[in-house]
């Protein structure tokens, strides 16, 4: 006898995936053989140069996507692959919120946030913040205290301007605990705008 727990799929929002075109963006870690790349995911030469929505949908037939939150994946150019993703994201059926790059010791980072809060479906950014004590391939961050920073703080102050805010994302913070200065930056480390997917 034949269930509902067998006919229908269940409905996720991928809260971080990767989609990516090495044809129209370009990836170091496909260019060159990246150790530090290879130390957190293995042996990636299998890895396609190319991903783009339809073999995601393909890969993730047996579950119904509601939504899925796009994430930058360390391209050379970051600002390019974003105007990218927001064309695919813009193009898609399927609703996609985008995550930027970005370095908030940056002076360029006030122009780089107005780029992002153009762009419709970018309701995040993120800086890689890895660090490890014992093993320099496993860092992303330039030093340990990173997070310490007054500059790198300034940075994240910026969020909040600009009429539209964003959210802060990082990946394994380069202190113990993020920062305590930002109320209105939560202390789950995401704050700001929302499109429905990222709440």
């Amino acid at each position: 006898m034949t269930t509902s727990s067998f006919t229908r799929r269940t409905a996720i929002v991928d809260a971080h995936a990767h989609l990516y075109d090495s044809g129209a963006n370009r990836y170091g870690i496909f260019a060159r053989e990246d150790p530090g790349f290879e130390v957190f995911v293995g042996d990636y030469s299998a890895l396609p140069r190319t991903y783009l929505l339809d073999d995601y949908l393909r890969a993730t037939s047996s579950r119904k996507i509601d939504g899925l939150i796009w994430h930058e994946f360390i391209s050379e150019d970051p600002i390019k692959e974003v105007t990218w993703a927001q064309q695919l994201a813009a193009a898609s059926e399927v609703p996609i919120a985008l995550v930027g790059l970005v370095d908030f010791c940056d002076p360029d980072l006030p122009e780089r946030l107005d780029l992002y809060r153009s762009l419709p479906n970018l309701t995040a950014v993120r800086q890689h913040l890895g660090w490890d004590n014992h093993n320099p391939l496993r860092r992303f961050a330039s030093r340990a205290d990173l997070m310490a920073d007054p500059k790198w703080l300034t940075g994240l102050e910026r969020l909040k301007g600009g009429g539209s805010a964003l959210r802060a994302g990082s990946v394994r913070p380069a202190i113990a605990r993020p920062p305590e200065r930002s109320p209105s930056i939560s202390r789950n480390w995401f704050h700001g705008r929302s499109n429905g997917l990222a709440d």
